[in-house]
């Protein structure tokens, strides 16, 4: 360094005699930049507690440190490279970061990237797959064990959220309950939640006297069966909605030109064909063509509000009602900032992409509508007796909010034979395919 004048002599010296006090300052200013930086995203209060998180979520599934196996859904990833997404995620002000003891390395791989940090971010983990796929209930005991393993691995003395990854890994759900309490007791986890909870396993949990503050689920343009009843439900009992696979794996980034070329752990799904890859166990027909033609409408929609397929289909996620946080992943720092690109999308955008999805969400729908108005039919009326005409149904269970609507519910009528048929025959793509099965990857609902 070359020191030109008496006033760099001066500050050269005062450096010099002071300089745990220059220090300090530096890292102020460090610091004030850093929050800046942060300060550009919003933070949401999730309702029930008082975190303040970002509206995207770095998913960290893809933490793998290299690890790769058949059934992969993502390449092998360093750990370095890891680091540099979570170091990008915290310069753009992404604090809310999820992960899962059954996501492979990846709670070891984000506890180191966090460390020094680790109070500056909220993180979600998740138990269950402890032994692989055919992991067993677990038991209280089961559950503490479980908590232990992640505070290890992220290098942390408390979770914020601690969430059940399926329901099927709960052994007793009173006992479970008591368990997340008394951890909260402790102070090991702030808050617990739920994930991939259909109606059916979030009311017993509620009755059993459960207080989830989140429900994480897989939500996106291409994968809307929420919509029928998990994301009501989840609202009506004030549990803030994560939605994992907002860009279907990368299906709505536009990248993929061809349904063939997108990576095979990624076609494990019930979009896709059994056929499509020997690592899909669903055994449905999928739903191919219709993903198909949705993407080529959302492509043309996207490239006329000159928005990024990407972007849009984010900030449609996010425009939703209910849907609290977006969580996505990524390969690099450079997918990340493209992943969190939000926008407001105009009405008649928003409209056009969720008109551009709905043949994926309820294929049936508009046939049984034409079928009921050809035979003169309310669709109730024609609903509630063709299960009356199946051979083993007796008896069917209808519920009502008014007396009006229970008169409605008990219309019945002996529908002939060919509306039967066609009735029957345009529910059958939804009953092979993908209807309102909630699971994308397992043979049976796991989470009803």
């Amino acid at each position: 360094m070359i020191l030109t004048s008496q006033k760099d002599l001066d500050l050269f010296r005062d450096i010099a005699e002071n300089r745990d006090e220059w220090r300090t300052f530096i890292a102020e200013i460090r610091r004030g930049a850093a929050e800046a930086v942060r300060q550009t995203m919003e933070r949401i209060t999730l309702k029930g507690t008082d975190l303040k998180v970002s509206p995207i979520c770095l998913g960290t599934w893809q933490f793998n440190d290299s690890a790769q196996t058949i059934t992969s859904t993502w390449p092998p990833q360093t750990a370095e490279d890891s680091k540099a997404i979570v170091d990008k995620c915290l310069e753009l002000g992404i604090n809310f970061f999820d992960t899962a003891e059954a996501y492979d390395n990846s709670e070891k791989v984000l506890g180191k990237a966090l460390e020094g940090r680790r109070q500056d971010v909220v993180v979600a983990s998740k138990f269950g797959f402890r032994k692989g796929s055919e992991t067993s209930p677990y038991s209280a005991q089961q559950i503490d064990e479980a908590i232990t393993r992640s505070l290890i691995n992220l290098q942390t003395n408390y979770l914020d959220i601690l969430q059940i990854h399926y329901p099927r890994f709960v052994k007793d759900t009173n006992e479970t309950i008591a368990e997340l309490e008394r951890q909260k007791s402790l102070g090991r986890i702030r808050y617990y939640g739920l994930s991939n909870y259909g109606p059916k396993n979030i009311k017993k949990f509620m009755e059993a006297g459960g207080k989830p503050v989140v429900n994480q689920i897989g939500y996106n343009l291409l994968w809307r069966s929420p919509e029928h009843a998990m994301i009501p439900d989840s609202r009506k009992y004030g549990i803030n909605l994560l939605a994992y696979s907002p860009l279907q794996q990368g299906l709505l980034t536009g990248k993929f030109s061809q349904l063939s070329n997108v990576p095979e752990g990624r076609r494990r799904g019930k979009l896709f064909s059994k056929d499509s890859t020997p690592l899909a166990i669903h055994g449905q027909d999928g739903c191919e063509k219709e993903v198909d033609e949705a993407l080529k409408k959302l492509s043309e929609i996207c490239k006329s509000a000159n928005i990024p397929m990407s972007t849009a289909a984010l900030s449609w996620i996010l425009q939703q009602d209910g849907i609290e946080v977006a969580i996505v992943g990524a390969s690099s720092p450079q997918q990340i900032v493209e992943n969190c690109k939000i926008v407001q999308l105009q009405n008649d955008v928003l409209r056009q992409m969720t008109e551009a999805t709905e043949a994926v969400k309820q294929k049936a729908l508009k046939k049984l509508s034409e079928i009921c108005k050809s035979a003169n039919i309310p669709m109730s009326t024609a609903a509630l007796s063709w299960m009356l005409q199946q051979g083993d149904i007796q008896v069917v269970i209808v519920g009502a909010s008014s007396p009006q609507q229970i008169v409605e519910n008990c219309k019945i009528v002996q529908l002939q034979n060919d509306v039967l048929g066609q009735m029957t025959e345009a529910t059958e793509a939804v009953k092979q395919k993908v209807g309102l099965s909630l699971d994308q990857w397992s043979p049976i609902d796991s989470f009803e």
